[in-house]
Parts: structure tokens; sequence; C-alpha cells
């Protein structure tokens, strides 16, 4: 970079612009790639320009577009973004298309209709189908992925025959994952909460964070709103309201599951075939292989932090939450290739051609979650690397926090960082070391203040549109991801200002 350029680490107004943008568009034009493309196009200009200019800027606009993907868009020195970030980049996408292969190879071993089948003899009622959906989620609760691919795969064969929205299937699997996962003390997510409550409030302790946690955990009010939002829904106390009263009333009128040219993530006709070619297997040929998935993210992923201190005896394993979320998809895959050809439900070939199959359809999935993990790296990458809209949101409502405003500005910033960002972890770790210490300079509760922080990070990995849970839970329920995005934001945007007037009546009552 020039040394006449003056060292800035934001882009102003500018820094949302790429997110503004790419969500308008992507509600206007129904496509979510374009979108995306035209987003990190802006990002890609806006760094280019500050540091080369705006002839060079245009001159390299599509290479530097396509190279943010894989690298940075204005030098390769500078810190990589996309897959280029760090090998965990790679662990998602496998994760991505092992996951679409899971999901086939039960779709096609016909026990999920099984299990449909069985379950509608018992589940006679759309409010009986929504609790067990409400009550999948919540009992899930050790890895958010997880939760998804398990409420999917079981309910989505049972809402289409209750006439449920596939719409209203991808808001159940998405609402019921980062906020249970954000709020329960044993879900995935624990060691990285308790390091950051432990080292950011100095009260806690070494050793004592997730003791920490828990103090946090009566003021997390999106993630306690949303459960029980999700639960009121069920009932139908709440009423359906906004886009999703209308795909709702389109799927009971007029039996249409998909809204008309809507683009679901696996294509509708390859759905219908999957079902009639759907082999005759019975309920136990969808919970096995679930059940040893399940079983294997409970242990590896609760291993270090729970079992090795518990018994010192037990060495610490070195691997992370997505090495063992991908391990866990892998021995589900390999147990139900065991059950279905020692059962003559399917023969060698046949059952790696159907997994094969099932990799390629998320393959979709796989490029607009890298895509939106690379425009949420680089907006929330300080400037020159990044446009810095983190820094930039912080510096701009930071004047507002005064202790009595301190939990509602808290909450109300994550939220916007972590919608246009896509991550609940990075605004976690950008937002616990600036808030936490403002509590304690003008005497506000830190732990009411720490639970702000991760109710607004949940607010955006919940319905924010790149967020990867968002984009997975339109893969797991196989619906259109701008229609999950446009009927799910209004039931958050309620949610979350019902939190904000929460915060800010606690905020002045303390």
């Amino acid at each position: 970079m020039p040394e006449s350029l003056p060292l800035i680490i934001h882009y102003g107004w500018l820094s949302l612009l790429p997110i503004v943008i790419t969500v308008a568009l992507a509600l206007w034009t129904k496509r979510v790639i374009e979108s995306l493309l035209v987003g990190l196009a802006i990002c890609a200009g806006i760094i280019d320009y500050r540091v080369n200019g705006i002839f060079h800027s245009l001159l390299y606009a599509i290479p530097n577009t396509l190279g943010t993907i894989a690298g940075h868009a204005a030098s390769p020195t500078l810190e990589g973004f996309g897959i280029a970030k760090n090998s965990g980049r790679g662990d998602l996408l496998v994760s991505i298309i092992l996951l679409g292969s899971l999901i086939t190879v039960l779709d096609k071993s016909g026990g999920a209709l099984h299990f449909a089948e069985k379950a509608t003899q018992r589940i006679k009622t759309e409010v009986g189908a929504l609790l067990t959906a409400w009550l999948i989620g919540l009992s899930i609760f050790t890895s958010a992925y997880f939760s998804i691919l398990v409420t999917g795969t079981m309910m989505r064969p049972i809402f289409d025959r209750m006439k449920i929205s596939r719409e209203k299937l991808a808001f159940y699997c998405d609402g019921m994952s980062a906020p249970t996962k954000a709020l329960l003390p044993v879900s995935g997510w624990i060691a990285y909460m308790t390091v950051l409550v432990e080292e950011n409030i100095p009260s806690v302790g070494a050793g004592n964070g997730l003791q920490g946690f828990v103090q946090t955990m009566p003021y997390n009010f999106y993630c306690w709103g949303m459960i029980l939002f999700v639960l009121l829904l069920s009932l139908k106390v709440i009423p359906d309201f906004g886009p999703m009263k209308g795909a709702e009333k389109r799927v009971k009128e007029e039996g249409l599951i998909h809204k008309p040219n809507s683009k679901p993530m696996i294509d509708p006709k390859a759905e219908e075939a999957s079902k009639e070619m759907a082999r005759k297997g019975d309920t136990s040929d969808m919970f096995l292989p679930l059940l040893v998935s399940v079983f294997t993210l409970l242990i590896l992923g609760m291993w270090n932090n729970y079992y090795a201190k518990w018994y010192p005896v037990l060495p610490k394993i070195s691997i992370n939450s997505l090495q063992v979320m991908n391990l866990a998809f892998a021995l589900g895959i390999l147990s139900a290739l065991v059950k279905y050809v020692s059962k003559k439900l399917m023969t060698f070939t046949e059952f790696m051609d159907i997994a094969i199959e099932g990799g390629k359809a998320a393959i979709i999935g796989a490029i607009i979650i890298v895509m939106a993990v690379t425009l949420g790296d680089i907006m929330k990458a300080k400037a020159p690397e990044g446009l810095g809209t983190a820094v930039f949101l912080i510096e701009t409502l930071k004047p507002y926090l005064t202790a009595s405003w301190l939990p509602a500005i808290t909450f109300l910033i994550g939220a916007m960082m972590s919608f246009a960002t896509g991550t609940s972890w990075g605004t976690w770790a950008i937002m616990m070391p600036v808030s936490v210490p403002l509590a304690l300079g003008t005497g506000m509760d830190p732990f009411i203040v720490a639970g702000a922080v991760l109710a607004g990070g949940a607010f955006g990995d919940h319905c924010g549109p790149i967020s990867d849970t968002t984009v997975l839970s339109s893969i797991a329920s196989n619906t259109d991801h701008v229609e999950h995005i446009r009927t799910q934001i209004p039931y958050a945007a309620a949610i979350g200002a019902v939190c904000f007037i929460l915060y800010i009546t606690i905020g002045f009552a303390l």
C-alpha cells in the first residue's frame, strides 16, 4: 500500500454497502449466488480502489472478485479469505458434501418415509407435527449442524403430509439450532463461550469459565425468546404473520410444497423421483445411521471439555469441532452402508452411486456457503485487508454506550454485526473485549452485558442470510434459500425488537 495513504481500519458507511446490496438483490432477484458475487465484487472494488485507484479497481474487477474466494482482492501477501483463510474452510466444504450424502442415502433407504408413515399414525394434527419438530431441535443440543440435519431429515416427509410449508420447516431447523446451542452449557460451542467469559470478566477467575457462562444465561434474551416463540407458534398461540403466512396459505390451499419459480437446494423433480425410487426400508434404517453420528458427535465433541477433565487419566484428543463433525457424518454413512447392503436393501454399487449423487446435489449449498463466509470474512476484517464493518459499527454507536443503554446497544451492535458477517463466534470475539470493560467501567453488571453479547451474536447466526446454519437449514429442508430468509426474518426481527426493549428496561432498572 502506498505510504501516502493514511492508515484506516474501516471504510465508514461503505463497509455496510456489500451486505445491504447482497440481501436486497437476493430478495429482489431470488438468485443467491449471483447476489453474493455482486457483494464480493463491491468488497473487492472498495479495497482495490483504496489501494490502487479507480482505474485499477475497474480493470481488475472480475479477477479480484473471483480471487476473493481463494485469496485476497488486492494483495496476495495479506491475510487470505475464503477457502485460503484456514484449513477449517476445507473441513467445512467436506462437511456440506458429507451432509448431502448422508441425507440422500437416508432418504433413498425409505427409512424416513417409513418413519413418517408410522409417525403420522400418532401425529394426527399440525400442532403435533410442529411440537415434534420443536422437541427434536431442542433435544439435539450438541451441534447446530446435527440439530438441523436431524430435524430436516425426520420432519420433511411429516410436514409434507401435514401440508406445512418447507419454509416453516427451514425456520424450525434454523430457529432451534443456533439459539439452543448458544444457550445450553453442554453444546459443542461451550469451550469457546466459556473461554470468552473467563478471559473478559475478571471476577470469574481462571478455570471457572463454565460457572461464569451459566451466570450469563438468564440475560441471553434472544435465545430464550426464540425457543419460547417457536413453542408458542407450534401451539398456535402466536399466529403466522408476514411472508410465512403466505407460504402456509399456499401449501394448504394450493398444495404447493415449493413456491412457483422458486429454486430449492435440490431439484424438486429429483426429490420426488428419490421418493418414488426409495427402497422398502424401515424406521431403523433412518435411526441407526443418525444414532451412530449423534453418538460419535456427543462423545468426541465433549471429550476434551468434560470426560478428560473428569478423568485426568484420559488423554485429550487433537481434533477440532469440524473434524469431529466430518467423522460423525462419515461414520453415519459407513453404518448405513453396512446395514443397507447386509439386508440387501441396495447393493454396494447402488449405495455408492446414491452417496456420490447426494454429495453432488449439495455442491450448490457448498458454493453458497463458501461465498457467504468469504463475504463475512472481508466485512469483518479491518481495512486495508477488509472493510472493517465491525469496527465501524462499534465506533458509530460507542458514544451511546452509557451504563443504562449499554446492554441494549451492545445487543444491537452484536445483532447488526452478526447479521452482516454471518458469524456469532466472530461477533463474540470482537464484542466481548469491548463491551465487558465498558460494563466494568460504568458500573453495569458484566454478566448482563456478556449475555447481551451472546444474544446479539446468536441473532445473526440464526437469521443472517450468509450464516452457515441459515444455508444448511435451506439444504436440510430443501427449500429456496431466499424464501427461507424472506419468511423467517420478520419472526427474528420481532424477537429481536422485544429483546432490545428488555435490555433497555433492565439497563435503566439497575
